[in-house]
């Protein structure tokens, strides 16, 4: 079994130079802050060995500062993340060395987060996800595959929806 965990980045500026460079908000750096404090006392399984994030401003800032309630697992900036759908996180995932974490953490935005939370779960399992998946929201997600070559839609299991507060 692996674990995947999916993160929407937190409350971005409106505006900025480009759609890229938005940098979070006060208000997204307090949910920022209220998820990392939430992480560890939630029994959520092993804590990703590597964070992959969309190298978009906002994605990048929310890694940045949940990071450490994972344990300081290391950080890989994706440019392809920014405009990623759902095929192409599990394409990237799929990528991992088998022997690599059992856990990881991607960091991206919206649709695509929640439509990969959808995606990946077995059909008795989406309904709860699809609830509402606001900035700041992450889910947990057991998947049954040995090798990370193996995930595939559908088949996931949902261990638990947290959102950061701000």
């Amino acid at each position: 079994m692996r674990q995947l965990w999916i993160l929407r980045h937190a409350k971005a500026a409106a505006e900025a130079p480009s759609d890229r460079e938005r940098p979070l908000t006060d208000k997204g750096r307090r949910q920022c802050a209220s998820l990392a404090a939430a992480i560890p006392g939630a029994g959520l399984g092993p804590m990703p060995g590597l964070v992959l994030s969309s190298s978009a401003t906002r994605a990048r800032q929310t890694a940045e500062l949940v990071v450490g309630a994972l344990g300081g697992p290391p950080l890989e900036l994706e440019h392809e993340l920014y405009e990623a759908d759902p095929d192409d996180v599990v394409d990237r995932l799929r990528l991992l060395d088998d022997d690599g974490p059992e856990a990881v953490l991607v960091v991206g935005h919206d649709p695509t987060m929640a439509e990969l939370v959808a995606m990946l779960l077995a059909d008795d399992g989406r309904d709860r996800s699809l609830a509402g998946f606001p900035t700041c929201a992450l889910a947990v997600i057991e998947v049954p595959a040995e090798r990370w070559r193996a995930l595939s839609f559908g088949e996931g299991r949902l261990l638990a929806v947290l959102r950061g507060e701000g």
